[in-house]
């Protein structure tokens, strides 16, 4: 998954109370590599992606606009190269990571942090490690190699189970709702979009990863797993904990990806 990173979470820190740690009280501590330069070419996803109340734009139309002027292209084709090199990052790096290696990360745009130069997207990073896990069918090598991993976090799930979480985090809360931006900004036309990014998922089949069924379930489902955000509060479940089978409120959300809605 090239240029795609990590932000580790290496220590952490509690308080004790008679030898017993006070889970209430921990607090965890991330690399930062967004530093002095660095830092102005580095933002998250989810601040990209949102409108400015008082002009109903989002900082993706100057983005998209350094992007077209330092590449010499017109405004729209630009958007669509901008979410191409997008696709790059998420979702094929995560599906790759998902079809090789079983691994899971819950990478929504509020853990989405994109690496930029001259406007483009060139790097992305993932964090909150709390989103992590695996599923069932590679349990078995992941586990040959770091015993009992995933076990005390509850963190393994059903293959099934798995793509629908990462199906909702990656591309129905990540991609989807940057394609929604770039619409809303006039940037790139919806339907372009997602014949741009159903092609670039056939092309990952087509090279025939070991586990192939988080792609046939993007490409395949006529609908989606999209998580309700309001009624998981509201019925007060607890996402990283839980049932293997249920760890939040879903419902089916029709699927843009799939032949029938691009004919």
């Amino acid at each position: 998954a090239p240029g795609l990173g990590i932000l580790e979470e290496p220590a952490h820190l509690g308080l004790s109370h008679d030898g017993e740690m006070l889970r209430d009280s921990l607090v965890i501590f991330r690399r930062n590599p967004f530093r002095g330069a660095a830092a102005r070419q580095a933002v998250m996803l989810a601040a990209l992606c949102q409108a400015d109340p008082t002009t109903g734009r989002t900082p993706l139309s100057p983005l998209v606009a350094a992007a077209a002027a330092s590449a010499r292209l017109p405004l729209r084709e630009a958007g669509l190269a901008w979410l191409d090199r997008m696709v790059a990052l998420l979702p094929v790096a995560f599906a790759r990571l998902r079809c090789h290696l079983g691994l899971l990360f819950g990478a929504h745009q509020q853990n989405a942090i994109v690496g930029l130069r001259e406007g483009w997207p060139e790097r992305l990073w993932f964090r909150d490690c709390q989103g992590t896990g695996h599923v069932e069918g590679f349990h078995d090598r992941l586990d040959a190699a770091v015993p009992e991993l995933g076990v005390a976090a509850e963190s393994v799930v059903p293959d099934a189970v798995g793509d629908r979480l990462l199906g909702y985090y990656v591309v129905i809360n990540g991609l989807f709702g940057l394609v929604a931006a770039l619409s809303r900004d006039g940037l790139a036309e919806e339907a372009a979009m997602f014949r741009l990014i159903r092609a670039r998922l056939e092309r990952e089949r087509a090279a025939r990863p070991p586990d192939p069924s988080f792609l046939d379930y993007l490409l395949d489902a006529p609908v989606l797993a999209a998580k309700g955000n309001f009624l998981t509060f509201l019925e007060d479940v607890i996402e990283n904990q839980g049932t293997r089978e249920q760890r939040a409120i879903y419902h089916d959300f029709r699927n843009p990806l799939h032949e029938s809605a691009l004919a």
